[in-house]
């Protein structure tokens, strides 16, 4: 939802700067999720890669790195709100174009239920162990975070963004110190070896790229 400008009190227009580059960048650090995707994807990419898990969340970083240098380039090539229907349909034609924005649009209808419910679940979870909750709070718990979002987002992208910022900024030192803690609780058991290929079960990179195709997808 765009802020409404003075010059346009009926708000039709988006307002020009509503958002400065600060606001732009967790933007997309928040839609990218992080910290779901570390969560959701180091399981199952420790499974194929075993002890070379670490090598595959850096080559992870790097290839989500080269797509969004990429889409930058194409925004900056392609200025529109169509997003990845712009760039696919400028690169491939209407039909690709067509066919990836419903597809993307299917696929957020599904992800963002997902999102609640795994933080319901969390919270459920944690709630459940540490003080006896009953087992159905996590029904009130999705009420609450839906209706929150809806509320920010109603009020305006200055200040959905502005709580996206805070609370990027909060995912990130909070993985940072979990972070931080691990690599000091680990000691003398820390070594640069996790990041070679030969860490992982099969001694070669076979294991690292299958545990990086879950870390993409994340």
């Amino acid at each position: 939802m765009s802020s409404v400008s003075s010059k346009d009190p009926a708000g039709t227009r988006l307002e020009r700067n509503a958002l400065g580059e600060l606001q732009v960048l967790f933007q997309a650090i928040t839609s990218a999720g992080p910290a779901v995707g570390v969560a959701a994807s180091l399981v199952f990419a420790a499974t194929y890669a075993g002890a070379a898990t670490p090598l595959t969340a850096v080559l992870t970083t790097v290839a989500v790195l080269f797509v969004a240098i990429s889409m930058g380039q194409l925004g900056k090539h392609l200025p529109s709100a169509g997003g990845l229907y712009t760039y696919t349909t400028g690169g491939f034609g209407k039909q690709v174009g067509f066919i990836v924005s419903w597809a993307l649009s299917f696929a957020y209808l599904i992800d963002l239920p997902l999102i609640f419910l795994l933080l319901a679940y969390i919270a459920q979870a944690n709630l459940t162990s540490r003080l006896q909750a009953p087992s159905w709070v996590w029904v009130p718990i999705t009420i609450v975070a839906v209706a929150l979002i809806c509320a920010l987002v109603f009020r305006g992208i200055k200040l959905s963004t502005g709580v996206g910022v805070v609370l990027g900024m909060l995912e990130i030192a909070i993985f940072l110190a979990l972070a931080i803690t691990l690599i000091a609780k680990a000691g003398s058991h820390n070594t640069l070896s996790v990041f070679t290929p030969h860490a992982a079960p099969r001694h070669d990179f076979g294991p690292v790229f299958a545990g990086m195709i879950f870390g993409i997808h994340s």
